[in-house]
């Protein structure tokens, strides 16, 4: 089996075990086993990928940050793309809308033509709870920002995650150019 296809299957593997329903907080101690194992075998996964130079590994974690941003913030963007093109380029009036409506807290500033997000505390459900500790999981941080502000702007985006957590940082940081 090639790589792509030990990729996919391993994702759909991973995504049955935890979607299934059959997981939960009152599972039984089969489920638990079976969640265990599929918490041992995604982090199998991740450590085939650490060398971090693979691009078409690393585009596949950050769709995956794409498209959980859509699940979780899918409906709040439109709400606050209006303001958010009322702002036209003053990224300091983006942030704050950012700020405002999304993180309820002030965790974006601009920085030039760029914005800055930090934030010092990993704020990924899969990452807290002890799902994947692998540091090539926090890419999915870049497709999440690329994701938002894709959908915010409608402007080609470019993401670079400066630290993680996840990789030994103190916080994490992304810097996110509208272009």
């Amino acid at each position: 089996m090639d790589r792509r296809n030990f990729f996919l299957t391993s994702c759909a593997m991973g995504v049955l075990a935890l979607g299934s329903g059959s997981v939960s907080a009152s599972s039984s101690e089969a489920d638990n086993k079976a969640l265990t194992h599929c918490k041992w075998w995604l982090e199998q996964m991740f450590k085939q990928m650490e060398d971090g130079n693979d691009v078409k590994c690393i585009n596949i974690v950050e769709g995956v940050g794409y498209a959980c941003m859509e699940k979780h913030l899918g409906t709040v963007l439109p709400k606050i793309k209006p303001q958010i093109e009322a702002a036209g380029s003053d990224l300091a009036s983006i942030a704050g809308i950012i700020n405002k409506d999304i993180f309820q807290a002030p965790l974006m500033k601009a920085d030039g033509n760029e914005l800055v997000a930090s934030w010092g505390q990993c704020l990924c459900p899969t990452r807290v709870g002890g799902y994947i500790t692998s540091p090539e999981f926090c890419n999915c941080t870049k497709g999440f920002f690329k994701a938002m502000f894709e959908g915010l702007s409608d402007k080609n985006v470019q993401v670079s995650l400066e630290k993680a957590i996840g990789r030994g940082d103190k916080t994490c940081e992304v810097r996110i150019k509208l272009v």
